[in-house]
């Protein structure tokens, strides 16, 4: 009944919120959760968080709020994912190739960040190199110091978070559909793609350049 009634909480904010001057509701194309809300990527370029409402009371834990909102591109938010050091902190991919680094709303490290009236700050950090088409997936390195993405150009890239710089890449060849990395600092992270074929990487040392290593391979009920 919870899940319901927080779905029933983001669907009836979802549906009277817009952007600033937009005519009509944008539709949700990404999104993630954990345990302290849930995180929405529009297809005007938007990132929406509803934080966990704590209130006493029968219905204590089952409403969601809107904790902050913010134009983070001029294109569509296609992939997003929780990773960082604040509970809020998020790596998004956008439809023109973009991946964004996105610090938490109302976060010590905010100060300087834009956002749109009465809305928390919320500061967005480009990485270089972009992707040739959607980013397709991204996710945040259990070190906290990386994150990586894949996309429609066959690439799964890996940035140093302090410098913004790409560290690590690996081209499998045609497009990549999604990811998902391993949270128990194993380094491994595995990798769907649109022939089917799901592919297995993982970080053999400190050296990001030398170590992203096809450690599995397979289509369909093939074992790897």
């Amino acid at each position: 009944m919870c899940i319901d009634l927080a779905a029933q909480a983001i669907s009836a904010e979802a549906s009277t919120s817009s952007s600033p001057g937009a005519g009509a509701a944008s539709a949700a194309t990404a999104i993630t959760v954990n345990g302290e809300g849930v995180l929405i990527g529009s297809s005007t370029g938007q990132l929406t968080w509803y934080s966990r409402a704590h209130q006493p009371g029968a219905d204590a834990g089952s409403r969601m709020e809107v904790l902050a909102q913010a134009e983070v591109s001029s294109a569509a938010v296609v992939s997003v994912e929780y990773g960082g050091a604040g509970a809020y902190d998020a790596v998004a991919g956008t439809a023109d190739g973009s991946v964004l680094r996105v610090l938490q709303p109302g976060g010590s490290h905010t100060e300087d960040a834009t956002a749109a009236d009465g809305d928390l700050a919320v500061q967005i950090q480009p990485l270089v190199d972009c992707h040739v088409g959607h980013v397709t997936g991204v996710a945040g390195h259990p070190d906290g110091r990386h994150v990586m993405s894949c996309g429609d150009d066959g690439s799964f890239r890996v940035w140093d978070v302090s410098s913004g710089q790409l560290v690590g890449r690996r081209d499998l060849g045609g497009r990549l559909t999604c990811m998902a990395a391993a949270v128990d600092g194993s380094g491994l992270v595995a990798l769907g793609s649109e022939a089917g074929v799901i592919r297995c990487v993982l970080e053999r040392s400190s050296s990001w350049l030398a170590v992203l290593e096809l450690t599995c391979q397979c289509t369909g009920s093939q074992r790897c």
